[in-house]
């Protein structure tokens, strides 16, 4: 039986439902897939970086600061 994942990460300046989203990545993985190198794995990929300005959400500082430092 064919196996397949999607993966979805979202990265956001906040944990509240109304924060801004700086990221989302997804990864769909099939059977032919799941063994392939990361360098595969990537160009399967997508990365979109989403501008914070036009969104107007909110943007916790705390969270902020986390991102600087990382």
């Amino acid at each position: 039986m064919e196996e397949n994942w999607l993966f979805v990460d979202m990265e956001s300046l906040g944990v509240v439902p109304n924060s801004s989203i700086l990221s989302i990545g997804m990864l769909y993985v099939t059977d032919e897939l799941k063994n392939a190198s990361e360098d595969v794995l990537y160009s399967h990929g997508l990365y979109v970086l989403l501008d914070v300005e036009k969104q107007k959400r909110f943007i916790d500082k705390n969270t902020l600061e986390y991102w600087k430092n990382q």
